[in-house]
Parts: structure tokens; sequence; C-alpha cells
């Protein structure tokens, strides 16, 4: 199935983080996740609406790397400024 973007709005980036918990659950520590050059890596998260929920906003988290296409694209766009101005965390 194709997801077509309808719309998107409120982008924002974010860290992606890795959160280790112990055995009963306890949040024990938070780590960047770093690209291959040691950076970083930033997803956006944002709202949007696909064609096949028209009608909501969906929280949505963008990344280069989504397995889905409409993820990649709503990414690209983002960086793009399709959806204006990126804010930061």
């Amino acid at each position: 199935m194709s997801i077509e973007i309808l719309e998107v709005r409120n982008c924002q980036y974010k860290t992606r983080t890795v959160l280790t918990f112990d055995d009963e659950g306890n949040l024990t520590s938070t780590e960047n996740v770093l690209d291959s050059e040691g950076n970083p890596i930033k997803d956006i998260n944002c709202e949007a609406k696909f064609s096949h929920i028209p009608n909501e906003w969906l929280p949505f988290t963008a990344s280069h790397d989504d397995v889905e296409e409409h993820g990649k694209t709503l990414y690209q766009n983002a960086l793009n400024g399709d959806y204006g101005a990126i804010a930061n965390e």
C-alpha cells in the first residue's frame, strides 16, 4: 500500500537515543546514537496527515533510514523546508 503525505506541521529535531533498563524496569542510562563520523543522529518529530487516515493529525517520527518510503520522504521534505522551519530540541 502506498501512503501519501497530505499535511505536516510542528517539525522538531530529536536526537536519537538508546535507553537501558534494569531487570525491574528502571531506567539506568541513556546514550545518543551516533553516525559513522561520531555525530548524534537527529530524527524529526512532527504531526502528519496521511492518505490512509486523512482526518487525523498523527504524531510521527521521520528519519533518514526509515524502513517506509513515506518516512524517508517526509524526512527529506522537512530538511528541504517544505513544512517550514524545523525547531531545535
